[in-house]
């Protein structure tokens, strides 16, 4: 038991170490102002009210060439809320970005049942230079608003996977992976539309696992 808590406990730190060192690499986008595709977001936005934009958004009327009616919420929580003060624009793009980086870790640690790996991907993810645009940008936090839920959805398709194929395990803790998993992909979409890559990613990932587990049962 002392055991147990200890690699809890390490595991934990361990995080909280990922995270603060993705937070220092991107620390100084908080002293930047706002860039040219941010004013795009910015504009539309403020010309509603905050709740005039949600129903705007479910019907295609809010000046925003996409349906993502997901994401109005958001903007209409920062625009609204913040107006042109950049910094808690900033604090709330980081944010999301180290939230996806925590996700990433929980991914890979259920992928590969081990938490150094999974430690190891998130800190990769977190630091690499294709962020560099995406986490400066306040425009860009469709991105990563939308990548919560795509990792959310593949996270509970793993856990899903892992308890139902688990001896004696309740059915009714594998549904309620299955439903989070379901749940998490119908928010990606209404984020942004390329999250449906995520249904193949899942599926082929699913098929893959099986025919491994199938073919060492064999051997």
């Amino acid at each position: 038991m002392l055991y147990t808590g200890d690699v809890r406990l390490s595991s934990r730190l361990g995080l909280v170490l990922v995270l603060a060192a993705v937070a220092a690499v991107y620390a100084p986008t908080l002293t930047d102002y706002f860039g040219g595709d941010d004013f795009l977001v910015i504009g539309p936005v403020s010309r509603f009210g905050a709740w005039e934009l949600l129903w705007r958004s479910f019907l295609m009327r809010d000046d925003i060439p996409y349906w993502r009616p997901l994401v109005s919420p958001l903007y209409a929580l920062v625009v609204h809320g913040f107006w042109l003060q950049p910094l808690p624009y900033h604090l709330v793009v980081l944010g999301l970005h180290l939230l996806n980086v925590a996700l990433l870790v929980a991914v890979a640690t259920a992928l590969t049942g081990r938490r150094g790996v999974g430690l190891a991907a998130g800190l990769l993810f977190g630091i690499h230079a294709a962020h560099t645009t995406t986490v400066a940008q306040i425009s860009s936090m469709v991105e990563l608003f939308s990548v919560v839920w795509y990792l959310s959805a593949v996270l509970g398709a793993v856990r899903f996977a892992d308890v139902a194929q688990a001896p004696h395990a309740p059915a009714a803790r594998a549904g309620r992976w299955y439903g989070l998993s379901l749940a998490a992909f119908g928010l990606a979409l209404l984020s942004k539309e390329s999250t449906v890559s995520a249904a193949a990613v899942i599926s082929g990932w699913l098929c893959l696992s099986l025919s491994c587990r199938l073919g060492v049962r064999r051997l």
